[in-house]
This record gives structure tokens, sequence and C-alpha cells, in this order.
């Protein structure tokens, strides 16, 4: 040690934590309506008139 400081450790370098509780449900909200939008595009698309 001679004296100097030593660098703050990055981000990357900590250890995983889980998200909290409200953070997993907007994650878990945010994927259902994704599939669900994704579900009424795939019904909707065949529906339009070519062009």
């Amino acid at each position: 040690m001679n004296g100097r400081n030593e660098p703050p450790s990055s981000a990357l370098a900590q250890p995983l934590r889980p998200p909290s509780l409200g953070r997993a449900a907007l994650y878990a909200g945010l994927f259902v309506l994704g599939a669900v939008l994704g579900v009424a595009g795939a019904l909707l698309q065949p529906a339009w008139f070519p062009g």
C-alpha cells in the first residue's frame, strides 16, 4: 500500500441481485403486454387488404 486510493469497483464486478418485487412485476406485465400485442398483430395482419 503506497497511499493510493483504490478505484471504485465496477458495477459489472458486483454479484447479481434479484430485482425488487415492483420491478419484477413491471417486467412480467410488459412481457404479457408484448405477448398480447403479438397475438393481436398475428390475427389482424391477415385481415388487412393487400396494398
